[in-house]
């Protein structure tokens, strides 16, 4: 469970490499604090309502992407995020030819976040998880008393990203109001 939970967030954010902590190790250790509870407690409760429910990995890829959209589109709101950056990493500087209309929504960011997440975040870390535990790769690893922990874990970040996201998409909201 704590490799889980460890490296679910390593997946997501580290591997791809386009942190500005990228090469600090300190600062990488540091950022496991917030993105443990982000991404590894998810990871966790995937993996466990699926070999709770003695499901397989349709759940797991299904659930994944629920919480993709939730993340992307509730969280931290980075799918209502329609500003290019030439100077950002590469997703913020492809140009938005898929632009759903009415929705506010970028078809290839959909695709991008909620795909990123369902591999990234939480399919391949249970994947390189349980491979390693194959004798427990099918069981429950939580009793009730460690789901009751593990979940409110989550709480705390997701407040932070949703606040963060809000600001950050007001601010953008301001800058394309004055602009015209």
């Amino acid at each position: 469970m704590a490799g889980l939970l460890v490296l679910s967030p390593i997946s997501a954010e580290y591997l791809i490499g386009y942190g500005e902590s990228t090469g600090r190790p300190l600062e990488l250790l540091a950022g496991l604090l917030i993105l443990a509870p982000l991404y590894g407690t998810v990871a966790v409760l995937i993996r466990e309502i699926t070999r709770r429910t003695g499901r397989g990995w349709p759940t797991i890829l299904l659930l994944s992407a629920a919480f993709g959209v939730i993340q992307a589109g509730l969280i931290d709101q980075t799918l209502f995020d329609n500003e290019v950056d030439a100077d950002g990493p590469d997703w913020a500087t492809q140009a938005l030819v898929t632009l759903i209309p009415g929705l506010g929504v970028d078809a290839a960011s959909l695709l991008n976040y909620v795909g990123g997440h369902v591999i990234w975040s939480f399919a391949a870390p249970i994947a390189v998880v349980e491979s390693c535990a194959p004798r427990i790769a099918n069981r429950r690893w939580l009793g009730p008393v460690g789901v009751g922990v593990i979940s409110p874990g989550r709480v705390h970040p997701a407040v932070e990203a949703f606040a963060g996201g809000r600001r950050t998409a007001l601010t953008q909201r301001r800058r394309v109001c004055t602009s015209h």
